[in-house]
């Protein structure tokens, strides 16, 4: 049952998506940190949400008005920069021979990175309002809060004795990723229930 309800949410959410695509910005960062296809027991866990999610919000910013366009700043630069000398190593280390059984290893590594760099200079490219970033960084706090929460109940009923992971198969999986991952959400906490105005929303925050 979960795997219907988690697919027919990603289904319905991609024509959203594709005509408005800082919707798809918010659904990415969802699926990106809360991982809701690995808390399914069949097909969903191996369907590729993110992708289903990327290509019609993509789709969608090349034709959206309602966009960033003081996009070339010295931070998106420095991105850009770092992406392209990863492709730089990854591509000087084919004539290093003590490099030779990693190949295939940093091939997928520059893969998974060239994907998250993408999103991150789309999202960056439709956040183009302070209440924007606003509703984004609600999403991926509660995302994290959410996991965060799951991860309290299970070690108060287990009295402590095992480890907290992350959504299984994530970049968050480990016990130490995850851990970093909510230390990295507090500032975002901190800033919303700063500028919230409604109380009972600020101490939610």
């Amino acid at each position: 049952m979960r795997d219907y309800i988690v697919i027919a949410v990603i289904l319905g959410a991609t024509p959203v998506c594709l005509f408005y695509p800082y919707f798809g910005v918010l659904m990415w960062s969802w699926i990106a940190y809360f991982n809701p296809h690995r808390f399914a027991w069949g097909f969903a866990t191996t369907f590729p949400v993110a992708q289903v999610i990327a290509a019609p919000t993509i789709i969608g910013a090349i034709f959206t008005k309602k966009a960033n366009r003081s996009l070339i700043t010295r931070e998106t630069l420095l991105l850009i920069f770092f992406w392209a000398w990863t492709g730089i190593t990854v591509l000087n280390a084919h004539f290093e021979p003590l490099f030779a059984d990693h190949l295939v290893d940093a091939g997928l590594r520059l893969t998974e990175l060239s994907k998250i760099m993408l999103m991150t200079l789309l999202t960056i490219y439709l956040v183009s309002t302070r209440e924007k970033l606003r509703y984004l960084l609600i999403v991926t706090a509660f995302s994290f809060g959410i996991l965060a929460l799951k991860g309290t109940i299970f070690g108060i009923l287990t009295g402590g004795q095992f480890r907290v992971w992350g959504p299984p198969n994530t970049f968050i999986a480990d016990n130490n990723d995850f851990g970093l991952a909510l230390n990295m959400t507090l500032p975002m906490l901190f800033f919303l229930a700063r500028e919230e105005t409604n109380r009972r929303l600020r101490r939610l925050f």
